[in-house]
């Protein structure tokens, strides 16, 4: 098996807020950064856990990016054979 790659994905966010806004007051979309395991990388979006488990299938925390919505994605780390 195989120990996913490390990668850090520049990603734009949706927001929402409550209540009434006049036009001025309306904000550009929040920009983040998320670093972790590659664990699916999709035509439609990319999934990255923060941790995995060793010996098992098991994953920590992911989050699922609409591909749409990647602004960068960093090889940090390429995938590895695990012992």
């Amino acid at each position: 098996t195989e120990i996913p790659a490390i990668v850090e994905v520049e990603w734009l966010d949706s927001m929402q807020d409550h209540g009434w806004d006049t036009p001025m007051e309306l904000k550009d979309a929040m920009l983040h950064r998320s670093a972790g395991y590659l664990v699916a990388d999709e035509p439609s979006y990319l999934a990255v856990s923060n941790s995995i488990g060793i010996g098992e299938d098991n994953l920590g925390s992911v989050i699922q990016i609409p591909r749409m919505a990647v602004l960068n994605l960093t090889e940090l780390r390429p995938s590895m054979k695990r012992d």
